[in-house]
C-alpha cells in the first residue's frame, strides 16, 4: 500500500511557512505544486509538497524578489547584545 496522503491548505502553510496568497501566486506561476479538488475541498499531495521543500533546500527553487529568508541568527545576536528587537 502507498504512503501517499492528502493535506489541506492550513497544513501546507504550516509545512512551508508560506502564506495562503504566496502559495496561490506560486501555483499560478507553476512554481509550486497545484492543488487537487476532493469534492469542494482543495488538497495537496504531501509528497509533492515535501519534494518542493527539498528543491528549495537544494537551491533549485529560488526566492522571488522581495521575499526574505528567515532572519533567526541576526535577531539572536541583537538579543545577546541587550538590544530590543527591531533596533
Amino acid at each position: 500500500m502507498s504512503d501517499k496522503r492528502f493535506i489541506k491548505l492550513p497544513e501546507v502553510q504550516k509545512k512551508t511557512s508560506l502564506s495562503r496568497a504566496a502559495i496561490y501566486k506560486r501555483i499560478a506561476r507553476n512554481a509550486f505544486p497545484a492543488q487537487a479538488k476532493l469534492g469542494t475541498t482543495s488538497v495537496w499531495l504531501e509528497s509533492e509538497i515535501d519534494e518542493w521543500m527539498q528543491a528549495v533546500l537544494d537551491g533549485r527553487v529560488k526566492l522571488e524578489p522581495g521575499e526574505k529568508k528567515e532572519r533567526g541568527p541576526a535577531r539572536t545576536g541583537a538579543l545577546e547584545r541587550g538590544q530590543p528587537l527591531g533596533a
